[in-house]
């Protein structure tokens, strides 16, 4: 099956869509509006909506598959092929993707809150930058060919 100018592997039984290396995140950045769309297109019979998988193999190592979280804050969890690098995506899971890329574009605090955190973190950044120069200058005194005792005499 063809997704936008994609070939994919598609499971009769599961509609599960299987995606080479590379090519998901392709689908996602060429149109992601479609994600929802190719979910509902492809689906399963409905004795096997109820059937869960426990153990996925790669289609093409056929090696376990390794799951991961998609997009670290989002529930979605895809299965993945350490040795070949394709992803294994379960009914229902490109809608998932489809939500999730649009929560991870806004923004979970207001503008006053990140400017907040923007300002600590360059007070923090300045600290650690003092630091590093304090400590430099002291490891200076310290290789210095005179002896440290008679610098501060």
């Amino acid at each position: 099956m063809s997704i936008q100018h994609v070939e994919v592997d598609v499971c009769g039984n599961c509609a599960g869509i299987w995606f080479d290396e590379g090519e998901l995140m392709r689908v996602i950045k060429e149109n992601p509006g479609q994600l929802e769309a190719i979910d509902a297109r492809i689906a399963p019979a409905d004795e096997q909506r109820k059937s869960a998988v426990v153990f996925r193999a790669c289609p093409r190592c056929e090696i376990g598959l390794d799951s991961y979280r998609y997009l670290y804050t989002s529930s979605v969890t895809l299965d993945s092929c350490s040795r070949c690098g394709g992803i294994f995506v379960e009914d229902g899971e490109l809608a998932q993707i489809a939500d999730a890329q649009k929560t991870a574009h806004q923004s979970p605090v207001g503008d006053a809150s990140a400017k907040a955190m923007v300002a600590y973190l360059d007070g923090k950044i300045a600290q650690t930058k003092q630091r590093t120069r304090d400590m430099t200058d002291t490891m200076a005194l310290v290789n210095s060919p005179v002896p440290w005792w008679v610098l501060f005499w």
